[in-house]
Parts: structure tokens; C-alpha cells; sequence
């Protein structure tokens, strides 16, 4: 993808394998059906990059469970950038949706999942 293209498109959900960097985390994935994140060091990230809002986003919905319970922020062009919202992942075995109400935002932008604490263990499956 070009330098200016969209990459990303978020209408109430994003694929988790799209992303475009990440920091202190390992990703595995089981060819395409879903995988893990497990973070190596505090705010750990997954960056998407050139992500486009649509004026009618108001949500994202992911399918994800947690080794123990952990939050999920959200935030806009910085790892520390605004945060538009949190995803509070519960911890059991077996992925379920996750939701959270998403800021209004518009345009183009980097959008961070950043994982506040160290040492968890995220698995998620596409749907």
C-alpha cells in the first residue's frame, strides 16, 4: 500500500492481522481463522496505519479473551495520543465479542491498540 492510501477501513470492526507495525508484543496467527498477542513489556502496540473513519462509526467488535482480565485502549496517530476508547477483555478460555462505543471521529488516521500491562496473553478469532 502506497504512502496515502487507505489501508483500513472501520466500520465496527477491524481486522486484527492488519496491522502495520507493533511494539513489545509476539503475534501468532492460525492461518487466518485467528491467533494470539502476547505482550513482551508494558504499552504494548499494534498500529494500523492510514485508517479511514466513517462518519457512521460509533463502535468496534472484536472476538477476544484474555489469560487474565485487561483493558484495550484505543487511541488516535500515537501510542499516547488521544484515547477514544477502552476495551475491557474478560479472561476465559474461548474468544467472545468485545465492544466498545468509538469517539466520532472522521477522517484519516493511525489508530494504536496499545496493552497497558505486561505479561498478557490476548487470543482472537476472525468472524
Amino acid at each position: 500500500v502506497g504512502e496515502g492510501q487507505v489501508k483500513t477501513m472501520v466500520a465496527d470492526t477491524l481486522d486484527l492481522e492488519a496491522f502495520t507495525r507493533c511494539g513489545k508484543v509476539v503475534v501468532s496467527s492460525d492461518e487466518g481463522k485467528g491467533g494470539t498477542i502476547r505482550t513482551t513489556a508494558p504499552d504494548a502496540y499494534l498500529e494500523y496505519a492510514s485508517v479511514r473513519f466513517e462518519e457512521d462509526c460509533s463502535m468496534l467488535r472484536f472476538w477476544l479473551a484474555a489469560d487474565k482480565d485487561c483493558t484495550v485502549e484505543v487511541r488516535l496517530d500515537a501510542i499516547d495520543g488521544q484515547l477514544l476508547t477502552s476495551l475491557e477483555v474478560p479472561a476465559g478460555d474461548a474468544p467472545q465479542e468485545v465492544e466498545a462505543k468509538l469517539e466520532r471521529v472522521s477522517g484519516r488516521h493511525r489508530l494504536f491498540l496499545v496493552i497497558p500491562k505486561e505479561g498478557v496473553e490476548l487470543s482472537y478469532e476472525k468472524r
